[in-house]
C-alpha cells in the first residue's frame, strides 16, 4: 500500500479499492491529500480499512465503518498502525504518540498516553491470541504488554530505529509479535510461537534509501514476506514468490503490507 492510499494485490488477494489521490474532510477543515498510514484486512479477507495519518478511516469491500479519530474529536494524532480485532468486528489504532482507540468490539486494555509515558514513539499494535491484551511496540524495539498479553522477553536485541519501522505486522493475533528493522532484519522471540525465519540480525536487504516497511506471516506463521518501501518484496520461509512492484514508477512510497 502506497502512502497516497494506492492498493496492490498480488496473489489470490482480492483488489477492493483505494482511495488515491482523494481529498478528505476533517470536520470542516479540508486536508489536501492526507497520507494513508496503515491497511488492515477483514477476518474473510473480504475487504479491508485504510487509516490516514489523522486516523480517518475507509472501508472497503465488506470492511464496516466502526468510526474514527475525527468522530470522537481526535484531531492530532499520527496514527501508526490499525489491526482488526479478532473477530474483524472493529479495529484498534495506535498513535506514534502512544494513545490506543478501540472501535467497534475492539476491547480497550490501556495504554502509556503519552509520548513521554512511552518513552519513545509508538510504532505498531499487536493484538494476542486472546483478544483481550495486545502489546504496542516502540521505536526503540522495546515491547510494552497490556490486558492478558505476557510481558515481552527483555533479552531482545536492539534493532536500527527508524520511523519506518521497527514494528509488527499480521494477522492470526500471535502469542508474540515478529520486529522488523528497517534494514530487513526481523526476529520473532524463541519461546515464543513466532517461528524464527534468520538469525538475530539477518542480513541487510535493503539500505537507507530503500527501507523495509511491513512484514506480512503467512498463514500458517512459518514463512513471511517483507515489504520494501519502492515496492520490492523478499519472500522467506514457505511465502511464495507472488510479485512485486519493483519495476513500477510509484506515485509515492510504500508505506505498509497485509496478506496471509
Amino acid at each position: 500500500m502506497g502512502d497516497d492510499g494506492g492498493v496492490f494485490a498480488f496473489g489470490d488477494a482480492p483488489y477492493r479499492g483505494s482511495t488515491g489521490n482523494m481529498v478528505t474532510r476533517a470536520r470542516d477543515l479540508v486536508v489536501s491529500l492526507v497520507m494513508v498510514s496503515g491497511i488492515a484486512p477483514t477476518a474473510d479477507d473480504g475487504g479491508y480499512w485504510l487509516a490516514t495519518g489523522n486516523g480517518g478511516i475507509f472501508p472497503f469491500g465488506n470492511a464496516k465503518y466502526f468510526g474514527s479519530l475525527q468522530d470522537i474529536g481526535v484531531l492530532d494524532a499520527e496514527v501508526t498502525s490499525i489491526v482488526p480485532s479478532a473477530d474483524g468486528q472493529g479495529y484498534f489504532m495506535a498513535s506514534w504518540q502512544g494513545g490506543v482507540y478501540a472501535f467497534g468490539d475492539a476491547r480497550f486494555e490501556g495504554t502509556c498516553g503519552t509520548l513521554a509515558r512511552c518513552g519513545e514513539g509508538v510504532m505498531a499494535l499487536v493484538p494476542d491470541a486472546t483478544g483481550k491484551g495486545y502489546w504496542l511496540v516502540l521505536s526503540n524495539c522495546k515491547v510494552l504488554a497490556f490486558g492478558d498479553a505476557p510481558p515481552f522477553p527483555p533479552r531482545l536485541p536492539e534493532l536500527r530505529r527508524s520511523q519506518q519501522g521497527p514494528g509488527p505486522h499480521g494477522r492470526g493475533h500471535p502469542r508474540w509479535p515478529w520486529l522488523l528493522g528497517p534494514a530487513g532484519q526481523w526476529r520473532g522471540v524463541p519461546e515464543g510461537d513466532a517461528v524464527g525465519l534468520g538469525p538475530w540480525k539477518a542480513p541487510a536487504i535493503t539500505d537507507k534509501k530503500d527501507p523495509a516497511v511491513a512484514i506480512v506471516p503467512t498463514r500458517d506463521g512459518r514463512g513471511a514476506w517483507v515489504v520494501l518501501q519502492q515496492g520490492t518484496v523478499k519472500a522467506y520461509g514457505d511465502a511464495p514468490a507472488l510479485g512485486d512492484l519493483a519495476a513500477t514508477k510509484l506515485s509515492g512510497p510504500l508505506v505498509a503490507g497485509a496478506g496471509w
